[in-house]
Parts: structure tokens; C-alpha cells; sequence
């Protein structure tokens, strides 16, 4: 029995990342993956200081997807480097809009695949 149970839950992880993989294109032209900014607060001050750009993909407002679920996938098969791109254009455009209400030393990490310095053009 247990094998039988192990042999349908490999079926439904097996269906979720044929989803996933089948929607990501569409998402990223509708705009489904949504940019968030997780402060970060300085020991010294106790004031935020910097921030991590986190990623979720929403539908409709609603998680459509945890990022431990399709971030993996998307190393795996190459998606990630359009996923980071998309991330810092949304960053970069907010940055732009907001940059100037922010403290002078306020900083934005984001998340850098491995995978992008396998690309030709990465590092001069």
C-alpha cells in the first residue's frame, strides 16, 4: 500500500511542475509574479536599514504558488534567469519612484542565481 500511496504522490508532484512550468510564460506577461520588500533592521539603531526583494507569484491576489515549490524547478530548467530579470525591472522602476523618500544609505538585496554567471555576457 505504501508503495501505491508513494507512486501517486510522485503523479500529483509530477502534475504540479507540468502546471507550473506550462503557466510561468503566461505569468510573467500578466504580471502575476509580484515583488515584496522584506526589511531588514539595523542591531545599532533600530532602524530598518535595507531590504531583501522577495518574489511571489499571485493569481487573482492569492498565492498561486510557494516559492519553495517553483523556485527549484526553474533552477533546474533555466527559468529562473527570466524570473531575476523580471524581479530587478520591477525593483529598479520602484527604486526609481521611491528612491528619493529613502535614507541615503539604504540598501536592496536581491537574489542572484548561479546560473547567471554561466551567461556569456555577465561579467566583462
Amino acid at each position: 500500500m505504501t508503495d501505491s500511496m508513494d507512486l501517486k504522490e510522485i503523479d500529483r508532484q509530477e502534475k504540479i511542475q507540468a502546471e507550473i512550468l506550462h503557466y510561468f510564460h503566461q505569468a510573467l506577461k500578466n504580471e502575476e509574479f509580484q515583488i515584496y520588500f522584506q526589511p531588514k533592521v539595523s542591531p545599532a539603531s533600530g532602524k530598518i536599514s535595507s531590504a531583501e526583494v522577495l518574489v511571489r507569484w499571485l493569481r487573482d491576489g492569492k498565492m498561486r504558488w510557494f516559492p519553495a515549490v517553483y523556485i527549484p524547478l526553474f533552477e533546474q530548467n533555466g527559468f529562473v534567469i527570466s524570473l531575476d530579470y523580471y524581479v530587478y525591472e520591477k525593483t529598479f522602476r520602484w527604486l526609481q519612484e521611491f528612491s528619493r523618500q529613502l535614507p541615503a544609505a539604504f540598501r536592496i538585496s536581491l537574489n542572484v542565481s548561479p546560473l547567471h554567471f554561466e551567461e556569456p555576457d555577465i561579467l566583462p
